[in-house]
């Protein structure tokens, strides 16, 4: 496989874009197909906050031109509340409306919390437990 780099950015719907990036004139519904013409990937950050419906990422598969790829922030229940821990079931269910997605579901982004300085290996220990019992729920796409 041949190594990628992608520029995109944390989102498209920024309404201080409008007459920047966006032709002031542009209705919000267009934004997403002008951004995919200039970049061929973004970050949905919102993932972190709450689960959209299926039909959210299912719009969104639809709406992405051929190559596009979306990378998704894991929820913040998975990293902050959980703490990686005892997650199998809350990944299952995010794992699965991610796949909707299809061919543009890109790297799924994990933000978790900060420790500080003195505490490195608390973060090493929660993401090797973590990836050693979710591995089973992850499927290539």
């Amino acid at each position: 496989m041949a190594e990628q780099i992608r520029i995109g950015t944390s989102g498209w719907v920024y309404r201080h874009w409008q007459g920047l990036f966006y032709p002031a004139n542009l209705p919000q519904k267009q934004w997403f197909a002008y951004y995919a013409r200039s970049f061929d990937t973004v970050e949905i950050n919102s993932t972190f906050y709450h689960l959209h419906n299926a039909s959210v990422f299912e719009h969104w598969r639809q709406q992405a031109p051929d190559g596009f790829l979306y990378s998704i922030k894991a929820s913040r229940i998975i990293t902050h509340n959980q703490r990686l821990e005892g997650c199998q079931d809350t990944l299952e269910t995010f794992l699965s409306r991610a796949s909707l997605l299809g061919e543009t579901l890109g790297p799924v982004a994990d933000q978790t919390i900060r420790y500080g300085k003195s505490c490195y290996f608390c973060i090493a220990r929660e993401i090797t437990y973590f990836i050693s019992s979710t591995i089973h729920c992850i499927n290539p796409v």
